[in-house]
């Protein structure tokens, strides 16, 4: 199992082709606090600054709490524990991300944020920054960037720490009606999941989201040129890399329509680079290409599409339809609709139904056509405790899964405490 991982971690991050056996591989998707480049579709109570749990309560009336609020400075997180079983016995990869460690309980994230947000509707310069810190957690062994801590992985370690996002940010109010700019590692802007999990409607991740950027590092700057209409735009050194021998200068860029008082939002957003693997690092460089639609359909109803197309080029491809050795270009496409029902202030239901063709089984490790359909709810007994269950059941005919089966069928149980 740990095997299973670490190669489905290392794939991830674009650090080594697929192995030649279906094994089981790995690879944000916008969480980010200052404006969204995608709305996520409503978790019962996500997360807001503006809700003060234990720690921001606890430091209310004491001198590093004044402090903070004196300066705009915010703490808080959350615990995220799980438990997943199913028709395999160790690995649920290549599906079911995050939720693969089947018959075993995961400490998933403990996830600490501190922050200093920007206001954009005061119109005056400003300064913040976020941080954000897996440590530890079972997700870190997916989000470990190649050259920050990946050592971690290579040990084997089962629960590691990630700094997920860790930048500084400007607002500047008179260039082209408002400009954010960012500087640091950051959440990826392609996609409609996110890493944080209280930010995200699963437990397990799609498969869009698994097998596409995770974050990057480097400067990136989003304007809000009308009303409804924001753009972004940047340079960074890849994908899920930090700086070091990976290092390829990558466009990060896209529009997003969202009116201020309407029921719909549509992004657009790309990763352009050069797409050839590094063989000299064992590293993948790719493009990537999405949207994002979001729609509310009634007060208690929402819905959302993520649409994803990726390529790579002169990538060392084997089994499936590729002979051993062959060098060549493969690609991997996924449409994702996300469904969210409010039954009472207190309980969600969520849908997600996906199809996602890995064409030469580059990225999940088996060729072919992979569909699932998960089902969860979101449960909240009191402030600040979310319960979790979720079903979830795969789908890929070439025998994607544990001892070569078809299917998967996963249940999962988590629980998020915030504070």
């Amino acid at each position: 199992m740990i095997q299973s991982a670490l190669a489905a971690l290392a794939l991830a991050s674009g650090q080594t082709p697929m192995p030649t056996q279906p094994a089981a591989p790995m690879v944000a998707v916008p969480a980010a606090p200052a404006p969204m480049v995608v709305d996520a579709i409503p978790v019962a109570e996500a997360a807001t600054p503006e809700t003060k749990y234990f720690a921001m309560r606890m430091l209310e009336g004491t001198l590093p709490g004044q402090i903070m609020e004196n300066n705009g400075i915010k703490f808080y997180g959350w615990l995220q524990s799980s438990y997943s079983t199913g028709t395999t016995r160790s690995s649920t990869l290549p599906g079911a991300p995050f939720a693969d460690r089947s018959g075993e309980f995961s400490l998933n994230q403990a996830f600490f944020r501190f922050e200093k947000a920007i206001d954009t509707s005061k119109k005056e310069f400003q300064y913040g920054f976020v941080s954000d810190y897996i440590a530890p957690g079972s997700d870190a062994r997916l989000t470990i960037a190649r050259d920050l801590y990946d050592k971690q992985v290579r040990d084997g370690r089962q629960h590691p720490i990630d700094v997920v996002q860790s930048y500084g940010e400007i607002y500047l109010p008179n260039l082209l009606g408002g400009t954010n700019v960012r500087a640091g590692r950051m959440f990826a802007l392609v996609g409609y999941e996110s890493i944080a999990g209280a930010l995200t409607p699963f437990l397990s991740r799609s498969y869009n989201f698994q097998y596409n950027p995770f974050t990057h590092t480097g400067v990136h700057a989003t304007s809000q040129i009308s009303d409804s209409v924001s753009i972004n735009y940047g340079a960074v050194v890849g994908n899920d890399n930090f700086i070091g021998p990976t290092n390829r200068l990558t466009f990060v860029g896209g529009a997003k329509w969202a009116p201020k008082d309407g029921d719909t939002t549509f992004a657009v957003n790309a990763v352009v680079t050069n797409p050839e693997y590094q063989a000299s690092e064992g590293f993948n460089h790719y493009n990537v290409y999405n949207a994002v639609l979001t729609q509310k359909l009634t007060d208690k109803l929402s819905y959302a599409v993520d649409a994803t197309y990726s390529h790579t080029d002169d990538v060392p491809l084997a089994g499936g339809v590729a002979a051993a050795g062959r060098i060549g270009s493969t690609y991997w496409y996924g449409v994702a609709n996300y469904f969210a029902f409010d039954h009472t202030p207190t309980l969600q239901s969520n849908l997600r139904a996906e199809l996602f063709q890995d064409q030469d089984g580059y990225r999940t490790g088996t060729r072919g056509l992979y569909t699932s359909v998960s089902y969860g709810l979101t449960w909240k007994p009191y402030q600040g405790l979310w319960i979790r269950p979720e079903a979830r059941y795969d789908n890929n005919v070439r025998g994607a899964f544990e001892n070569g089966e078809k299917n998967l069928f996963v249940g999962s149980l988590s629980a998020i405490i915030r504070f």
